[in-house]
């Protein structure tokens, strides 16, 4: 009980996950001390059939466990709009199951169905999650107060303010640019908490010659921290995508792909990767 307090007090860290079976091993092993500082979010890549949801409550049985929360964004999960009543009707059994689901709403999903938020009353911990870029701060507010206006005072709200695919972008540009999100948004008495999240590891290896470690700047923890100097901004938190890149990759001819160990190490500061030659690289095998 008491580290799942801490959990809901004190969130430093929010990793956005595709919900692979990779990064759900990873999740098990995490360390109940670390964990408890923690805010995943599983961007679920299918809905199942059933209402029960089997194979999702297996694996957040599993990976998330009943003790520690974690964010359940069905987005990502077909081209068209998953309902608000299914999102918010799925964690509440998952919730039945034990485990601690906190809905995770995307702001243009929110803004295309507001009346739809109804169903989330009686979730007292709820995720908004915004594309920072293309997202106008006016439609994350407007979502903030149907859901406050729907869920009733006890509600708490969690904003991500979601960088996405970072690349070379210029780190003081991309602070200055979200402040005046930040600041407006911490200041709201019902959100609980504002998360600075995004990705800039490499879509791909490619580009990085075979052998020998490589240093890659985590923009994304860089931009986090000028932020954090930033008027009003002291208590952002910080989220990201761990190693991978949130572009999805694109569909490739298997017989043409001639795929590389590469290992990838999360620094202080930095990445380090280390890659390895195509398998069908004749001397090299990887």
């Amino acid at each position: 009980f008491f580290f799942f307090v801490m959990a809901l007090q004190a969130i430093k860290y929010i990793p956005i996950l595709r919900w692979k079976q990779g990064e759900q091993d990873a999740l098990r092993k995490v360390d109940a001390a670390d964990r408890q500082w923690m805010l995943p979010i599983a961007e679920v890549q299918v809905v199942e059939a059933s209402v029960a949801q089997p194979k999702l409550e297996k694996t957040m049985l599993s990976s998330a466990g009943a003790d520690f929360p974690i964010g359940v964004d069905f987005a990502e999960a077909g081209r068209l709009l998953v309902p608000h009543s299914l999102l918010a009707d799925r964690c509440k059994r998952l919730k039945a199951a034990g485990i601690d689901a906190w809905p995770t709403i995307r702001v243009s999903h929110g803004i295309a169905d507001l009346a739809g938020l109804s169903h989330y009353k009686g979730h007292s911990q709820i995720v908004v999650r915004s594309r920072s870029e293309s997202t106008p701060l006016k439609d994350v507010q407007a979502v903030i107060s149907a859901l406050i206006k729907e869920c009733g005072k006890d509600v708490e709200i969690h904003v991500i303010l979601d960088m996405y695919a970072i690349g070379d972008a210029d780190v003081a540009t991309k602070a200055a640019h979200l402040q005046p999100q930040v600041a407006s948004l911490s200041a709201l008495s019902k959100v609980k908490t504002v998360t600075v999240a995004g990705g800039s590891f490499p879509l791909s290896l490619g580009g990085l010659k075979q052998g020998g470690a490589h240093y890659l700047a985590r923009k994304e923890l860089e931009i986090w921290q000028a932020i954090r100097k930033l008027p009003e901004c002291g208590k952002v938190i910080f989220g990201d995508y761990g190693v991978t890149n949130p572009e999805p990759l694109e569909e490739i001819d298997p017989k043409k792909l001639n795929p590389a160990a590469a290992i990838r190490y999360t620094l202080t500061n930095t990445w380090r990767v280390l890659r390895g030659g195509g398998v069908k690289t004749p001397g090299k095998g990887g």
